[in-house]
């Protein structure tokens, strides 16, 4: 198991199938767990052709003779509106503890590993917010939502850590998702509206926020990108995510490596030739690293030469503080 493969797969299906809007309510979970079984390559990321046939709702997955995955219970659910948004963040928990349990991906701790969901605190009152002053027209369909992540979830506890099983779940459960009601107009508006006052805020006036002078390897910055703005368009993210940006000349020829190790967010990063000019490499998630959704990329850089440097996150929902290390190379004798 991998953490974000899931939540991966979630956002990329939800974005191709935006015309379905009460879909968008499975980020509720997978957005504050950024938890599922998987691999970390997107190789089996869902796309509008897997949505566009969902499963049968009376089907039955079996895993080990056991029936975990039974969608039309939730058409009779006992669960109350009003408690299932709460309900459906601790299933996003327990998810993200299960996927730990499997694979801490660098973390020292499950704990540790399950903590880490890059979504600030703000998303969570915003969800609040907005669930609470639509609960009659939203309640419905977070209700249909939590019960197929309940169920979800005891079949991912039931697959033990097997990939393929885990997959399996995934699929069934997010494929019952297009039987759930749809949600309301004015629930996702009030989300979106939230969202960019609290977590994206407005673009800075200025660009760079700050220069780095750092003259050996070590921790180039820290700061945060809560509220920083979304200016820069990149290659590598879902896109809409705050940045806060960096201009840094080289201080010689040579291969020159960045990375955002210690922060605390699912980070993106990228550097541009100018803060008008074109994306020159772009990382979200550095395969080399212990965690893989922190980010690392390397330039050819050229004495002289000042470039963009832009810290960024995986969505519009993923900000937070960050340390951003700059790698030197190494002397040659």
């Amino acid at each position: 198991m991998v953490r974000r493969s899931a939540r991966d797969r979630a956002v990329t299906g939800l974005e191709e199938m935006m015309m379905n809007r009460h879909l968008t309510t499975a980020l509720v979970a997978l957005a504050l767990a950024g938890i599922g079984c998987g691999d970390d390559d997107g190789s089996t990321t869902m796309t509008s052709d897997d949505m566009g046939t969902p499963v049968d709702m009376n089907m039955t997955t079996d895993m080990g003779g056991t029936d975990m995955f039974t969608p039309t219970d939730m058409f009779t659910s006992t669960r109350e509106p009003a408690e299932a948004l709460a309900d459906a963040r601790e299933l996003g928990d327990e998810a993200a503890t299960l996927g730990c349990e499997c694979d801490m991906t660098g973390f020292e701790s499950v704990e540790a590993c399950a903590a880490f969901d890059g979504t600030p605190d703000d998303y969570e009152t915003c969800l609040d917010t907005a669930y609470a002053d639509n609960l009659a027209a939203q309640g419905a369909s977070q209700v249909c939502f939590t019960d197929a992540l309940d169920t979800y979830v005891a079949c991912l506890d039931a697959a033990d850590c097997d990939e393929t099983a885990g997959e399996s779940c995934f699929e069934t459960y997010f494929n019952s998702l297009s039987a759930c009601p749809d949600g309301s107009d004015a629930y996702f508006t009030a989300v979106d509206a939230c969202v960019a006052t609290h977590i994206t805020g407005e673009p800075a006036t200025d660009c760079p926020n700050e220069t780095i002078t750092l003259i050996a390897s070590g921790e180039a910055a820290t700061g945060t990108t809560l509220g920083a703005g979304s200016e820069f368009e990149l290659s590598c993210n879902a896109g809409g995510a705050p940045d806060y940006v960096f201009s840094w000349t080289a201080p010689s020829n040579g291969t020159f490596t960045f990375d955002t190790i210690g922060s605390s967010y699912d980070t993106a990063l990228a550097i541009f030739d100018g803060c008008e000019g074109d994306e020159l490499a772009c990382n979200d998630d550095g395969e080399s690293l212990e965690n893989g959704l922190l980010s690392e990329l390397t330039i050819e850089a050229t004495l002289g030469t000042t470039y963009t440097i832009v810290v960024s996150g995986y969505n519009e929902t993923t900000a937070g503080d960050f340390v951003l290390n700059l790698t030197f190379p190494t002397a040659t004798k």
